[in-house]
């Protein structure tokens, strides 16, 4: 029996598809990575409770805005989340759908 040479092309298709997955990966941790660095950053910036009237209000005004943009952060971050999740799911069945097509390659002998 001669190995099937659309088997062959079917596993070069399907590793070319898991590398394609496994970029996309990649780039989905990337971005969620730089939301949470900013997350971070946003948390670390300290600034003392003022004494007069104008640095109170300032103060105020500095703490709604890192509410704001911890808000606008967390949903950005909840969206590059789901992505990311998703993009592990497609790498798994990538992967695993190029790793059977190699072994029937393997085991047909082409």
């Amino acid at each position: 029996m001669t190995p099937d040479p659309r088997l062959n092309d079917l596993a070069k298709i399907s590793a070319v598809l898991r590398d394609a997955k496994l970029m996309a990966l990649s780039k989905a941790a990337d971005e969620k990575a730089l939301v949470e660095a900013a997350l971070q950053a946003l948390g670390d910036t300290v600034i003392s409770p003022a004494s007069t009237a104008p640095e109170a209000m300032a103060f105020i005004m500095h703490e709604t805005w890192k509410t704001q943009k911890r808000r606008a952060l967390n949903q950005i971050l909840a969206q590059k989340t789901a992505v990311w999740l998703q993009a592990q799911e497609d790498a798994r069945h990538a992967f695993g759908r190029a790793e059977v097509l190699a072994k029937l390659v393997e085991r047909s002998g082409s």
